[in-house]
């Protein structure tokens, strides 16, 4: 084929709104309040698999598993449609975090995999579930949380097998 010749274009370097970054100290801080409140402030929405979340099965980048305390578990998979993989409706994405028991008054912080997290927020925003300035991001990861927390803190639980 031919290579064809563009004109110059001059697009403006996108700034990052760190406004809507979390931060581990963010999350730490909701954590503890959860420890001693209950789900009253913050909620921690939590992307990865369920087996992740519970503690049954180690995170692929980490040697741990479990979950942040009072954190809520939506796996990324749950947005998608299961053949064509791209978001569920508007519609079915709000029954998703109702059922899921999200308060959309409250802020909400989304974590996972780093990459998940972002699924999970671009759902919010598909849903309009929420307000866009009370949404933040936790780029840090699982495996990021796990090597910054200490264990005196209580800040990873996992679910006791029964039986």
């Amino acid at each position: 084929g031919e290579v064809y010749s563009f004109g110059h274009c001059i697009y403006p370097a996108p700034r990052l709104d760190e406004t809507k970054l979390a931060t581990f100290e963010d999350i730490r801080e909701a954590t503890m309040d959860y420890n001693k409140e209950g789900r009253q402030g913050i909620q921690v929405l939590d992307s990865r698999s369920s087996g992740q979340f519970r503690g049954r099965h180690p995170a692929p980048q980490s040697d741990s598993s479990g979950h942040i305390p009072g954190s809520i578990n939506i796996p990324y998979g749950l947005m998608l449609d299961p053949e064509t993989k791209v978001f569920l409706s508007s519609d079915q994405l709000k029954k998703i975090f109702e059922m899921k028991g999200v308060d959309p008054l409250k802020p909400i912080i989304s974590s996972g995999t780093s990459i998940t997290a972002y699924v999970l927020e671009t759902a919010l925003i598909e849903a309009q579930f929420g307000s866009p300035d009370s949404r933040k991001v936790y780029d840090g990861s699982w495996s990021k949380w796990t090597q910054r927390v200490r264990p005196g803190d209580y800040l990873v639980l996992k679910e006791q097998n029964s039986g």
